[in-house]
């Protein structure tokens, strides 16, 4: 690679989340575009994903890097991902991850770059990344209304956030407090570990829509808080799986279609699943639905949804295990809506393509990005009843709402305006699924920009990576192998949270941590002159530092949702400034919970950001998360650079055809995509009720349900009895995975039924997709009360104690699909969509200069 002599090289090190990787990859893309070498750093696992995505075109710019976890007893490498990882490992792999921290250090010392991009959760990555002098920059891949929010719910304030319009309910609020306590890396509290990175901080989003929420944050953290845009992942080669789903898609009408899906990490109870199949039955609305199971617990598809389920919605539905070409889904003409539970990759796609989002956040994050999805009017919240339980007829409602009816117009209007605004900026935020896409865009964008790219990661997930490449960027992205330690009940196939099993996760964590030692020789081998780091990694800020290579940190969530959880963890009695973004009870649980399990308690969340490099990059907006930019930059004292939405690039046609041709059958802005991303596996009862709520909704939609690895089913055995003949043509559900930024580009789209995980915000975003937002956990409800605020979706009511609501489910998409009332939600995502794409090469642009100003000042 004798062209890197002449760039400025970058680490990046995501979170072992797809949803956090994307992001980093599509800014990698972005990176390597501006003269940027990209070393992308991960667990092998998820290296082999990586590897799948990275196009000939960057094979040169973007090296994948192996990151070696520790061996633990129950994280074989296998479980070295979150992708089906059994729920119960998730803080094994945490710590894994962070007691890697010393292999990072040797990667630092190979590579020697002059800057590391890590992700949020990592504090260690830019102690790594000072100990060698290397600036490290965090980029969060969440929202800065949500970072915002979690940041001052952890600072011992008494003021109100001051953005009331992003809020969380009494559940969402007590799941997030959960989350955030059981979060490893107690070192730092959650606003500390931001400042951590150097000057700036990039976030995934664009100042369309969030662009008072990153002034805030870049307040909250005394940090510049830099857009890096949606990042939605570059198009790749259809596959014979996309073409099925293509096809299916090219029947349905335009717009009449909507996209299901919660996001790679969270999987839906089987309760959900009943609920938003049922909701997806009564919304009567065409409907791709992605169900996913965690390894060692999946379950047939039949056995997951209702009895007859399937044989009920017929060819009105398609309903997916595992995985979909989510960005390409959306893509697709037929595409109406996204029902989505908000993650804010999820988001941003929607954005990207003018999808409207029906929001059904499940945790963390996605509950303040479904607000922010409402806020903007890109979208409806599927309303829950009083406990968070979905509820079939309001996913229904919500879905024909958004999809069908006149009172989702403006809804519908609003995903087209903000994705043309989002298109039309280009990589401004970069010139300005999960973590590794994040991770791997965002080297893609470097790469645009005359960086190379090693890519670091474990040998499964660069496997993934390398098919997302592609020839464009195959020189300036390098992938690198990151070996995580042996652990009994971690296999190397695990060594990714792709279907890793719940209950590995943090034994994954774990030997994510324990790599360390092995990052540390990658850099020592490499000399980059600068790494990249996912949220969670402060052991690569130490392997960096040791080598004097600046460490970046790169949180793939939102600003909102970053600065929220530094204000959360932070001793402090001021109320968070911005009370739009807000927790439910059994939100603030659940995000306690999951901050508490993180691991390396060495430093703080806050303590862990705030070890970034003079910056801290952040994959969002200003457009729609400016104030809380500005907010987490004075939390942290670090520059947030949002580094746009980041949004994976748009796959080849032929690999998702049969989801495409489905789609065409779809009239325009008539289906809702359901994903709840790639981490989250729906329980059983979240399956039937999401399946009820999109039957309810009597509006088409493509859902794809994931499943752990080992605990995979028929999607007709996690599906009501008989669901897919009822909802026949209407709805279309894939296991797995779909072409999410595809299907979310689709004209047929009109709502993305999202868990608001920030990439799939950020795709919504990016598209011009309302949000049904539907959040799990962590940052997702955060990123729900979002996409409320500024418009763009709807978030579909839980109960009381945070239960899917069929109904809500139903009565959400279809006000974001179908109805008048949501008119205003489809006109906003639009306008959101439109700003945030005519800023993406500016944003970019605005990346690359300050990444090269962290090597100038080395």
């Amino acid at each position: 690679m004798e062209a890197k002599k002449n760039k400025m090289s970058i680490l990046m090190l995501p979170w072992l989340a797809h949803g956090h990787i994307s992001p980093f990859l599509e800014l990698a893309k972005k990176l390597t575009n501006r003269n940027f070498h990209i070393y992308m750093c991960s667990t092998p696992i998820n290296l082999s994903s990586i590897k799948k995505n990275i196009t000939k075109k960057y094979f040169e710019s973007i090296e994948l890097v192996e990151f070696h976890l520790p061996s633990l007893p129950n994280l074989p490498p296998h479980y070295h991902t979150t992708n089906g990882l059994p729920p119960h490992l998730m803080n094994t792999l945490k710590t894994a991850f962070e007691n890697a921290s010393p292999n990072f250090s040797k990667i630092l010392q190979t590579l020697n770059p002059d800057l590391v991009i890590y992700d949020f959760n990592q504090p260690w990555a830019a102690e790594s990344a000072s100990s060698v002098n290397i600036p490290a920059v965090q980029f969060l891949t969440f929202g800065a209304a949500v970072v915002s929010l979690a940041i001052h719910m952890f600072e011992d304030t008494e003021d109100k956030f001051p953005f009331p319009e992003i809020y969380l309910h009494e559940y969402e609020m007590l799941s997030l407090k959960e989350a955030v306590k059981e979060a490893p890396g107690n070192k730092y509290s959650f606003d500390e570990a931001i400042r951590l990175s150097r000057d700036i901080v990039l976030v995934k989003t664009c100042r369309d829509f969030e662009g008072k929420y990153v002034d805030y944050l870049s307040n909250l953290v005394s940090k510049k808080i830099v857009p890096v845009g949606s990042l939605v992942q570059e198009s790749i080669a259809r596959d014979d799986n996309d073409e099925e789903i293509m096809q299916w898609l090219d029947k349905k009408e335009k717009g009449l279609t909507v996209f299901v899906s919660f996001g790679s990490e969270y999987f839906l109870s089987k309760e959900d699943i009943f609920v938003v199949a049922r909701g997806l039955e009564l919304s009567k609305v065409n409907f791709i639905w992605v169900i996913r199971f965690s390894q060692g617990e999946r379950i047939s598809i039949q056995d997951a949804l209702p009895e007859g389920y399937l044989e009920r919605v017929g060819e009105r539905g398609m309903v997916i295990e595992g995985w979909a070409p989510q960005a390409m889904i959306l893509q697709h003409p037929s595409i109406g809506g996204f029902v989505s539970h908000c993650g804010w990759s999820s988001f941003m796609e929607s954005m990207k393509f003018g999808v409207p989002i029906i929001a059904m956040p499940m945790h963390i994050d996605q509950p303040m990005n479904a607000r922010l999805v409402e806020y903007i009017r890109m979208g409806v919240e599927a309303a829950r009843d009083e406990n968070g339980k979905l509820q079939s007829e309001e996913i229904a409602n919500t879905i024909r709402k958004v999809l069908v009816e006149e009172s989702g117009e403006d809804v519908r209007n609003k995903a087209k305006e903000l994705s043309g605004k989002m298109n039309a900026k280009g990589d401004e935020e970069i010139d300005a699924h999960g973590h590794i896409n994040p991770f791997l865009e965002l080297a893609k964008k470097l790469a645009s920009k005359n960086f190379d790219i090693y890519l670091c990661s474990t040998l499964v997930n660069l496997l993934s990576i390398k098919k997302r490449v592609g020839e464009k960027y195959s020189e300036s992205i390098e992938l690198i192998e990151l070996h995580l330690p042996s652990l009994p009940d971690l296999p190397p196939h695990y060594h990714t949270t792709n279907g890793l099993p719940p209950h590995l996760m943090n034994t994954l964590k774990t030997a994510f941590e324990l790599a360390s030692p092995n990052f540390s020789k990658i850099l020592q081998t490499l000399r980059p002159d600068l790494v990249i780091h996912d949220y969670n990694q402060p052991w690569v800020t130490d392997s960096a530092s040791s080598m004097n290579i600046p460490a970046v940190q790169f949180p793939t969530f939102s600003a909102t949702v970053v600065a929220l959880s530094i204000h959360m963890s932070e001793n402090t009695t001021e109320k968070f400034p911005f009370p739009e973004i807000y927790l439910r009870e059994h939100e603030m649980i659940s995000l306690k919970k999951d901050i508490n399990e993180v691991p390396s308690k060495k430093f703080p969340y806050d303590e862990a950001i705030r070890r970034s490099h003079d910056i801290i990059l952040v994959k969002t907006c200003r457009d729609f998360e400016g104030k809380y930019i500005d907010y987490l930059s004075n939390l942290t004292s670090k520059k947030v650079v949002p580094v746009g939405s980041l949004v994976q690039e748009t796959m080849d046609q032929d690999d998702y055809k049969e989801i495409a041709q489905w789609l065409d059958k779809k009239e325009k802005s008539s289906t809702v995509f359901v994903s709840f991303g790639s981490e989250y596996f729906l329980s059983k009862e979240e399956i039937l009720a999401v399946a009820q709520g999109l039957e309810l909704s009597k509006v088409n939609f493509i859902w794809v349900i994931r499943f752990p690895q080992g605990e995979r089913m028929n999607i007709r055995d996690a599906l009501p009895k008989e669901y897919l003949e009822r909802v026949g043509e209407r709805g279309m559900v894939i296991e797995g995975w779909a072409p999410q930024a595809t299907i979310l580009q689709h004209p047929s789209i009109g709502g993305f039924v999202s868990h608001c995980g920030w990439s799939s915000f950020m795709e919504s975003m990016k598209f011009g997709v309302p949000i049904i937002a539907m959040p799990m956990h962590i940052d997702q409800p955060m990123n729900a009360r979002l996409v409320e605020y500024i418009g763009v979706g709807v978030e579909a009511a839980k109960d009381e104690d945070g239960k899917l609501q069929s109904e809500e489910i139903a009565k959400a998409i279809r006000e974001v699909v179908a109805e008048e009332s949501g008119e205003d939600v489809r006109k906003k995502v639009k306008e959101v969509s439109e700003k945030m794409n005519a800023k993406e090469d500016e944003e970019i642009d605005g990346v690359a200069e300050e990444l090269m100003a962290l090597r100038t000042n080395k």
